[in-house]
């Protein structure tokens, strides 16, 4: 599978063909995960919601990542690691997108269940993909350097984000740009 030399370098798990794909693809997927993680609450308060319910929405979608790995440890032993990474992008992705649609009730439970389910297996994807991709023999030297770009993309992701909410004055330019990094993460897959 993958590199069976096992050299993790850098520039190999990016432009590896498929390894290089899921590399970009992830640190793309953490960057959208991040923005929204960070921003969530400022932007429930912009949609004209309490401060304290904001931080309880918040809250409840750590509830929600571990309904979401409860449901994923049974489907990943179904379905092929490509299968289970995409169908968990395409949910972070449509969850993303019922922001756009507004802060009704119904959508906000909608996205925080969607949400948080999306990003507790998220957390599991990887790993089962990194295995599947370059196999487990040099899995942790692999992921180890995939920590890289994905650390680098959570750490970048907020400030950019409010930089996009400086020059624009709102969320909606952040909320469209990383559903489609979340488009662009899927067909990296």
């Amino acid at each position: 599978k993958g590199n069976p030399s096992g050299e993790a370098s850098a520039r190999g798990l990016l432009q590896e063909g498929e390894g290089g794909g899921v590399t970009r693809a992830f640190a793309l997927e953490t960057l959208s995960i991040s923005v929204v993680r960070v921003h969530f609450i400022p932007l429930l308060i912009g949609f004209g919601i309490n401060p304290n319910t904001a931080a309880l929405a918040s809250g409840s979608i750590g509830i929600m990542q571990v309904a979401g790995r409860v449901f994923f440890a049974p489907l990943e032993s179904r379905f092929s690691s490509k299968t289970m990474v995409v169908g968990v992008f395409m949910l972070l992705g449509f969850s993303i997108v019922l922001l756009l649609f507004g802060s009704s009730p119904l959508l906000l439970i909608l996205f925080i269940i969607l949400f948080g389910m999306a990003v507790g297996t998220f957390t599991l994807a990887r790993p089962l993909i990194v295995a599947d991709v370059w196999g487990a023999t040099f899995y942790g030297r692999i992921s180890s350097v995939m920590a890289i770009f994905v650390t680098l993309s959570r750490t970048v992701a907020p400030v950019g984000a409010g930089v996009l909410f400086d020059s624009f004055g709102n969320y909606a330019p952040m909320l469209y740009l990383v559903t489609v990094f979340s488009i662009i993460s899927i067909i990296l897959i």
